[in-house]
């Protein structure tokens, strides 16, 4: 893997966009860096794009965690409830994806396309209402009845799975799903899910690129050149990020990270999964 000194300037523009978009929306960032890393570096598996990621997003995380902690809107009832979780679902999600790159690297691909049609459909749909429920100040009471460990499971599962699997930061999932489930308003999810990822993805960070399957000419060393480049940008991006979220208006933020999921999409759908070729060879000759 050969970094240039154009590449090397790209990765430090990458990870300062992919910060702050990271601290606006609590998603860790993973959305811009894994689709640019893939297009800078195309022969380089997934794998080592993810154990890239889950490194940035530790430390973007904790840049966006400040500004929202700053603001009063880190809810400790639910972070405490989420990390335990979160933390040995992302390590599956390691595992699990040990297994698969070995094999599969396609796959993964097309799974991290699914996931963001998931957030595309998702921030589109917020996109349209009129109203969002008023944030919580950190300290406020929460209702027990909606705040509890049976309601925090599918929240907590399915985020610290997706983290550990694809290099993400979870909060694809973990922010509708604790409006869902737990009754979070929208900045306050996006903050808590700021302050969780920095837990599960430190751990899933360091095991993944301990267990890492390297493809042929790989080295353990690639991942952690690829997240020097993209962790100092990234962190002051998330910080600016995680004040900007408390300051611009929730539709523009929303409407331009819509269309970059949609180009991301495409990405990952046509030029790293190659879905038309793996439908034709479904569908035979």
């Amino acid at each position: 893997m050969d970094i240039t000194l154009a590449k090397g300037a790209t990765l430090v523009g990458v990870g300062l966009l992919a910060g702050m978009v990271g601290g606006m929306l609590g998603i860790g960032g993973s959305v811009i860096f894994i689709p640019a890393l893939g297009q800078l570096f195309p022969q380089t598996g997934y794998g080592v794009f993810a154990a890239a990621a889950l490194i940035c997003n530790v430390f973007v995380g904790a840049g966006g965690a400040v500004g929202h902690w700053r603001n009063r809107r880190v809810i400790l009832q639910v972070v405490r409830l989420i990390v335990p979780l979160g933390v040995v679902a992302a390590l599956a999600g390691v595992f699990a994806a040990n297994a698969l790159e070995k094999r599969l690297d396609r796959v993964l691909w097309l799974v991290f396309g699914a996931v963001c049609c998931y957030m595309l459909y998702n921030n589109a749909r917020r996109l349209l209402r009129r109203h969002q429920p008023a944030a919580m100040s950190a300290g406020e009471a929460v209702d027990p009845k909606k705040v509890n460990l049976p309601r925090t499971l599918p929240v907590a599962l399915p985020a610290g799975f997706l983290a550990g699997m694809l290099g993400i930061g979870g909060g694809v999932y973990s922010v509708p799903s604790q409006q869902l489930f737990l009754g979070m308003p929208q900045k306050n999810a996006i903050a808590n899910s700021s302050a969780t990822m920095i837990v599960f993805c430190l751990i899933a960070a360091v095991v993944k690129n301990l267990t890492l399957a390297l493809p042929p000419g790989g080295s353990h060393w690639h991942p952690l050149a690829l997240a020097g480049l993209l962790v100092p940008p990234a962190v002051v991006g998330a910080f600016i990020g995680g004040h900007l979220t408390h300051r611009l208006p929730d539709r523009l933020v929303r409407g331009i990270f819509t269309a970059f999921i949609a180009w991301t999409i495409y990405k990952c759908f046509f030029a790293k999964g190659d879905l038309i070729g793996l439908v034709r060879g479904w569908l035979g000759p």
